[in-house]
């Protein structure tokens, strides 16, 4: 479904008291007197969170059965799907958190929810809620102007959504989970200083990679390569169209079960992958500074880009489990990963300062220049080319396109190829991304534990230390 159909957010599992705000009667309007206080829920990700898509009509293209629902549905006391589905929710789940939505239902119990304005709750409100990004708008479909990825993306620019927190729901919508290694979030590399002894300068760009250049057109030498072999392509007959990448930045064997081999479940899913044990040592991610010159410069096929525990979850860094992962053809062990100098081989200060690099004012501002590269207009097309950004065609299938496909022995293959060779998440963004306003600054996040949020409630948790602990808190 579009970005327009979600219709909520929810959480397996209630968040802390301090993540919620609490909003006296004096700092709301005259729809909410009465109330004593009213919880609302800041914009940052709980630790468990989920979207899910709910169309609001059967047939999600009949705008004019929507329009129908939208005017009378208030009057005619009509369910939507939405409210219907949330309500079965409710009734059979009642330990999940629905903060949101009974902030909605209590501004529509008081008829007010039509004089909620365009900048939505934090709009509304005088005091305290200038950061809550109010997801209650997902339920809204009234214009253009309250599409919920139009209201996603303008309280990022307006400073009330981390970078952080902003990927992360732009990868949900783009139809890539936490819960599906095959389709995992993507995140960038930012900074590109792995070598010195002191933490980089982050008001210095020198320190940080070039956003506006996906990872295969960072190296000059190297990119010359890639071109060549597109401009061989393009001059062969060929059914199979040019492209300059064989491999991709973010797929389930290379990437993500690359990155987290030292974390369950997916050190049992690599030694799945790998006939039953480990890789070969030296294949193993091993160092930081290391696997950024491979994919930046050195290798002829890797362009990887990074996952969500780079910015959050220091446990992928150390081998707590003590997995035997081999000696390297040097005769050195391979154990926790190799952290660059001015980290001081701590995982927690790697964190920090990788997470402190993406919150930056230079990182937002290049930012954009990265999101059209992944989920906006440069994706594919033209532009891509421009922008040097041509992966395999495989790789920018969707659901729709193999449907397509009436022999069933070529759409598995297809469908093998793209879970092990990567697949583009879907195209959001048709024009160039906004810009943060430059008067913003993103709210400083906090390192997260060990126990991250990306791993508790993630399906393929079977064997992990974390599954009871999350168990017991659902």
């Amino acid at each position: 479904y579009m970005m327009r159909d979600v219709a909520l957010e929810i959480f397996g599992s209630s968040p802390s008291m301090s993540s919620l705000h609490k909003l006296t009667s004096s700092q709301a309007t005259s729809s909410f007197k009465g109330n004593e206080n009213v919880d609302v829920l800041l914009g940052e990700l709980s630790t468990s969170s989920m979207f899910l898509v709910i169309p609001d009509s059967e047939n999600g293209s009949n705008s004019e059965e929507d329009g129908a629902l939208s005017r009378f549905r208030g009057k005619r006391k009509i369910k939507s799907r939405r409210d219907s589905f949330v309500q079965v929710l409710k009734d059979q789940i009642p330990q999940l958190n629905f903060a949101f939505w009974e902030t909605l239902k209590m501004a529509q119990s008081q008829n007010t929810l039509g004089n909620i304005p365009h900048d939505g709750i934090e709009g509304m409100l005088e005091g305290g809620l200038r950061r809550a990004w109010a997801p209650t708008l997902l339920f809204r479909r009234r214009s253009d102007r309250t599409d919920p990825l139009y209201v996603l993306t303008r309280s990022w620019r307006k400073g009330h959504v981390s970078n952080f927190d902003y990927l992360m729901r732009l990868n949900s919508i783009a139809g890539r989970s936490i819960h599906d290694p095959g389709n995992y979030p993507v995140m960038p590399w930012v900074l590109s200083n792995y070598e010195s002894d002191t933490v980089p300068d982050f008001s210095d760009k020198i320190n940080f990679r070039d956003m506006s250049k996906p990872m295969g057109a960072l190296s000059s030498e190297r990119l010359q390569k890639f071109i060549d072999k597109y401009t061989g392509l393009c001059g062969t007959d060929t059914a199979i169209p040019a492209f300059m990448y064989g491999s991709h930045y973010s797929n389930i064997g290379g990437v993500v079960l690359h990155y987290l081999v030292r974390n369950k479940p997916f050190a049992g899913l690599h030694r799945q992958l790998q006939g039953g044990q480990f890789d070969v040592p030296d294949r193993l991610f091993r160092s930081v500074a290391q696997t950024w010159e491979t994919c930046s410069h050195r290798s002829a096929t890797e362009v990887k880009e990074l996952t969500p525990e780079w910015y959050s979850n220091p446990a992928f860094l150390k081998n707590s489990h003590n997995f035997n992962l081999g000696i390297s053809v040097n005769g050195s062990s391979i154990g926790d990963v190799i952290l660059p100098p001015w980290a001081d081989n701590d995982p927690c200060k790697f964190i920090k300062v990788m997470r402190d690099a993406l919150e930056s004012d230079v990182c937002s501002a290049m930012l954009p220049s990265w999101i059209d590269l992944i989920f906006g207009f440069k994706q594919r097309g033209p532009e891509a080319i421009i922008a040097h950004n041509v992966f395999y065609h495989l790789t920018y299938y969707e659901p729709d396109d193999l449907a397509k496909i009436e022999d069933a022995t070529i759409r598995t293959e297809i469908e093998l190829h793209i879970s092990d060779f990567g697949q583009c998440p879907t195209q959001l963004f048709l024009k160039p991304h906004p810009q943060k306003k430059s008067q913003c600054v993103a709210a400083q996040s906090k390192v997260v534990s060990p126990s991250s949020f990306l791993l508790i409630g993630c399906p393929l948790m079977e064997g992990s230390d974390l599954e009871g602990n999350f168990s017991k808190g659902i």
